[in-house]
């Protein structure tokens, strides 16, 4: 049905002067892809709504998240292709207002929850009054000189949560909205990597999504800032808002818990500086990577105020290596005593 209906509206728009439009769900966007390509050669007009994007309130288990939504833009570097994920329903209508006579094939994602609105630091709307959406234009949401967390769409209030949180620990990290997901908006790109780490948290798949992406594009224009991204790692059956805490994407498991994240940038000179202050106000901005409370063969307890030379673990906070579950050394506190095992 979906590749039939697709191919209507791609015919409808192969008139240079008409546009169709289509919609589905997100988890079926895959199967579109080969219509899609046909529409993306024959120059089609096309605007497609993507609803049930993401994992959250998704009560239909894992067949229906929306989380391989960068398939979608698998044309040529010379015919673009925009995929738009607004953040709640003001900036809805300011993507809509803007895109909708745009030419080719574009993309516009929603969620099967309700968002809430995103505010100013002042209570109002941010995306109301004189905002204007601009294609490619990412929205700096929070200035930040210590980091930023890159978001969008569903995950971009709970980001913000996360991230005013955090500045309440007293770490300067601001947030960005990435509402226009596979274009680089250079000068806010050249921003973020100038600063100590970069976090991009998503609902799709961490391993197709926009933190898969991200890392390259910093490395191409030789930024190097520390880098996480986090997103949908595992299958969820049933629940609703709960597929958010199953996933670990919520604030408080994903930016908060000491022990189950990395450290993202929090510097040794840092941790000399705060030695004395709240253990979790040391930790509270954390890499994407999921990891276990501790490594496997490392005895470090939580409780334990001292350092593993061996390990690396940090006042009990260990840094594990992501990619082979191994620790890693990368501490010069001192020696101190190792409960590693042999």
């Amino acid at each position: 049905m979906e590749r039939g209906n697709f191919s209507a509206a791609a015919g409808f728009g192969f008139d240079s002067e008409k546009f169709g439009v289509f919609s589905t769900f997100s988890a079926f966007l895959e199967m579109i892809i080969s219509e899609l390509t046909m529409a993306r050669l024959n120059n089609c007009n096309v605007l497609s709504h993507f609803s049930h994007s993401g994992i959250d309130e998704i009560a239909d288990n894992t067949c229906h998240f929306g989380i391989n939504s960068f398939f979608a833009d698998n044309g040529l570097s010379d015919v673009h292709s925009w995929l738009y994920f607004p953040a709640d329903a003001a900036q809805m209508h300011a993507v809509v207002d803007k895109v909708f006579f745009q030419r080719g094939v574009r993309f516009i994602f929603s969620t099967r929850s309700k968002l809430p609105w995103i505010l100013k630091e002042d209570g109002s709307r941010f995306f109301e009054g004189d905002y204007k959406f601009e294609p490619g234009k990412d929205d700096v949401i929070l200035e930040g000189t210590d980091g930023y967390v890159v978001s969008f769409g569903d995950m971009l209030h709970r980001s913000y949560d996360a991230v005013l949180r955090v500045r309440q620990k007293g770490l300067n990290v601001g947030l960005i909205n990435k509402s226009t997901l596979n274009v680089v908006d250079e000068d806010v790109l050249r921003k973020i990597g100038s600063t100590k780490f970069v976090l991009v948290t998503e609902s799709w798949n961490q391993k197709t999504g926009l933190g898969s992406k991200m890392g390259t594009w910093f490395l191409e224009r030789g930024l190097t800032p520390k880098y996480g991204y986090m997103g949908t790692t595992k299958e969820g059956c049933g629940g609703l808002a709960e597929q958010i805490y199953h996933q670990g994407l919520d604030p408080e498991s994903a930016f908060t818990n000491p022990l189950r994240y990395h450290i993202a940038h929090l510097s040794l000179d840092y941790l000399h500086r705060h030695h004395h202050q709240d253990r979790q106000a040391r930790a509270v901005i954390v890499f994407a990577f999921r990891a276990p409370s501790r490594p496997r063969d490392c005895k470090i307890a939580a409780d334990e105020i001292e350092t593993c030379t061996s390990c690396s673990a940090v006042d009990g906070i260990t840094r594990l290596d992501s990619f082979t579950d191994r620790c890693q050394y990368e501490s010069n506190l001192g020696d101190r005593k190792c409960l590693r095992r042999n």
